[in-house]
């Protein structure tokens, strides 16, 4: 702790082989703490030992996102994700770089928790798949798909892929679909809808993320 530095106990390479999640944990407190790795632990991070993730179960690896995206610390654990690779091994189409969406989102969602106010971890996700969800909606418009059809087909398609990497809960797949198809309904709205709109279940956390965009 006085000295600031991450490390794990014992032989380090070991450690990573008996539960590879400690990779992630370490960029987790990382983040949190602002400390630095160990020389040991700062070699782990390595292909060969991050292809051990893929052998762990997508509901472990779906908890440990949550523990990361809800800390209040997003911000310094983002890039920290991208640097080390990590990103790559929690997203099944990854980014290859940081979207200002992204970034918009997790300032709000680290102020959020850090003012004690409630944040929906699936918002976060929402965020991280939009592009790949703007993606598969233009492929599907291309094939002259009606636009609502379109929408549906686009976002199962995507969450599909990323339930292989981490296993996300049936009510939070719908709370992410809901926020994706709301999105072109809130930004150009029909009067008759309004009302409509307002009522909606999701209605605050679309009207949130259309602002984040």
């Amino acid at each position: 702790v006085q000295s600031k530095t991450l490390r794990l106990l014992g032989d380090a390479q070991k450690r990573v082989e008996e539960d590879p999640v400690r990779l992630l944990r370490a960029l987790r407190f990382k983040a949190k703490l602002g400390f630095r790795f160990s020389t040991d632990l700062e070699k782990q991070f390595n292909s060969q030992n991050w292809a051990l993730i893929a052998h762990v179960s997508p509901h472990r690896l779906y908890d440990e996102s949550q523990k990361m995206f809800t800390g209040g610390y997003l911000v310094p654990l983002l890039p920290l994700l991208f640097d080390y690779r990590a990103i790559e091994h929690l997203i099944f189409y990854p980014p290859t770089r940081l979207m200002p969406l992204v970034e918009r989102v997790a300032s709000n969602t680290d102020k959020r928790i850090n003012e004690g106010k409630s944040i929906n971890p699936a918002f976060f996700y929402a965020a991280l798949l939009w592009e790949n969800y703007l993606h598969q909606l233009a492929k599907a418009i291309k094939r002259n798909m009606p636009f609502a059809e379109a929408q549906m087909h686009a976002a199962g398609k995507v969450i599909d892929r990323q339930r292989i990497k981490t296993a996300i809960p049936k009510f939070a797949e719908q709370f992410i679909r809901d926020i994706w198809v709301l999105q072109p309904k809130l930004a150009a709205p029909r009067s008759k809808q309004i009302v409509q709109l307002s009522e909606h279940p999701r209605f605050r956390a679309g009207f949130d993320f259309l602002l984040l965009r």
